[in-house]
């Protein structure tokens, strides 16, 4: 999982695809774990100091080029006693990644396994949690007690005030095309592979927002 900070990509400096951040994938199939049956990215987009939630955004294919235009939904919660939340909540936009991260800390502490897909964890020298079915049933034990409360979880309250971006327009093409592929892949070290690369811009096709 990465983080792309508008500081080193730089940031959008106008409506539509030729002034958003364009980005170019390397995916590295052949060294993708034994258990991913997908090739191609998952992109999210979320406010600048929040914690991105990596259950939600957009799959995107190897050997094509996508477009993303965004708009910018603010959403304002209601105060207590309607729901709880505080206005100064800096890392998470919602509480649900924390809680998700929670569950894979006490999965780990608990059960002593690792859930599969969770990439920072997968260097621990602990088994997979579905290896067998002991380990199996604690996990159900932890995910339940997850549902019903986690007490030791430390997680802050929903921002008062939410700041997401709608992917609002879609498009993608094969690429790269056969002149450009030939100049900048074939003359190379490397030879271009359609299933280890993707690119993808994210802009602006809006500058109203949803509130």
């Amino acid at each position: 999982c990465h983080t792309l900070k508008t500081k080193r990509f730089g940031r959008a400096s106008g409506l539509g695809a030729q002034n958003g951040i364009e980005v170019t994938v390397f995916l590295d199939e052949e060294n993708y774990c034994g258990n991913t049956e997908e090739t191609g990215v998952r992109v999210t987009l979320h406010e600048s100091e929040t914690y991105p939630d990596p259950n939600s955004g957009i799959m995107l294919n190897p050997g094509e080029a996508h477009g993303l235009g965004i708009q910018l939904v603010r959403t304002t919660n209601l105060p207590w006693p309607y729901s709880w939340c505080e206005h100064d909540a800096k890392q998470y936009k919602s509480t649900e990644p924390c809680y998700e991260k929670c569950v894979v800390e006490a999965t780990i502490k608990e059960c002593e396994c690792k859930l599969s897909g969770s990439a920072t964890y997968d260097k621990l020298d602990l088994p997979f949690c579905a290896a067998e079915q002991e380990l199996v049933d604690c996990t159900n034990r932890v995910l339940a007690e997850w549902i019903d409360d986690i007490s030791d979880c430390s997680c802050p309250a929903d921002r008062c005030v939410q700041n997401s971006f709608r992917i609002n327009t879609i498009s993608r093409s094969n690429w790269p095309s056969k002149n450009y592929k030939n100049l900048h892949y074939e003359e190379k070290e490397y030879a271009y592979d359609p299933e280890n690369y993707l690119k993808f811009s994210v802009f602006f096709s809006d500058y109203r927002f949803l509130q």
